[in-house]
């Protein structure tokens, strides 16, 4: 069985190389043949033919003026067109120097700005610096006018309080006085004199009581004038405060003039255990 398979296979392999063999003279003969007797020259050459004929037909007809007319119509426009687009190109490019050229401006401004306000917001801060200051300046100096205020305040209640002591002592020295005038002839001659200048001393004296009384008047009217806190018109003196360095305000509250403070209530009980009374809350 194998060798029928291999002799039909042989076969096969003849007749296969008869097949290409036959083809090749065809092909051999088909190549001698002149180019017009080769069956597939008009097969190719019709459309060629018929373009031809169209062309010339068209040429006779005056279609290729037209197109020409047409095609240099259009060409006159595109040219027109490109003219126009050549001139708008070139504003556009003018334009676009223009602004680049006041980007640029911007920008320099912007650089200028941000530079102007970083020296405005130092300056602002420098200020703020300088408010906070004159502030606690303002305030200090306002603590020390306080102070100064209560202070002399107090000196002069406290020479009004002894001067009194001297209009009681003037109104004796008065009577006694008197009572020696009356009398001086009876004096001898020697201690009249002495007694006359003694009381011209005391006259001196008693003036010079007038004259400090007169004189812490006016200070106390210009004490009045000078704008102090509120708080430190309404401080109360009293003789026995004063001996403490201290004042009491509305409420009940003490005021130290040295430490220039209220004190606390422990403080207070301290300093004057025999007066002392808590503050009510209500």
């Amino acid at each position: 069985m194998t060798e029928t398979v291999e002799s039909a296979l042989e076969q096969l392999e003849l007749e296969r190389k008869q097949l290409e063999n036959d083809k090749l003279r065809a092909e051999v003969d088909q190549a001698r043949l002149s180019w017009w007797k080769r069956p597939g020259y008009f097969a190719g050459a019709a459309p060629i033919l018929i373009a031809l004929a169209g062309v010339f037909t068209a040429w006779v007809t005056g279609y290729f003026d037209t197109q020409r007319e047409q095609l240099a119509t259009e060409i006159s426009v595109l040219e027109k067109d490109v003219g126009e687009l050549a001139a708008e190109k070139e504003a556009l490019e003018s334009d676009r120097s223009e602004l680049e050229a006041a980007n640029a401006e911007l920008e320099d401004s912007s650089a200028r700005l941000a530079a102007e306000k970083s020296t405005l917001e130092l300056e602002r801060i420098a200020l703020l610096a300088e408010s906070e200051k004159l502030s606690q300046e303002i305030a200090a100096a306002k603590q020390s006018l306080d102070l100064a205020y209560l202070r002399i305040r107090v000196a002069a209640e406290d020479a009004k309080y002894a001067l009194k002591h001297f209009e009681s002592y003037a109104a004796e020295t008065g009577d006694y006085t008197q009572y020696i005038i009356e009398r001086m002839d009876a004096l001898p001659d020697d201690v009249q004199p002495q007694m006359f200048g003694l009381f011209e001393l005391l006259a001196n004296r008693f003036n010079v009581v007038l004259i400090t009384q007169e004189s812490l008047g006016q200070l106390d009217d210009r004490l009045a004038s000078i704008e102090t806190s509120p708080w430190t018109k309404t401080l109360r003196w009293e003789p026995f405060l004063s001996q403490e360095g201290l004042m009491q305000d509305e409420d009940g509250k003490y005021y130290d003039i040295e430490n220039g403070r209220f004190l606390t209530d422990e403080e207070a009980q301290a300093r004057l255990p025999t007066l002392f009374r808590p503050v009510s809350d209500d």
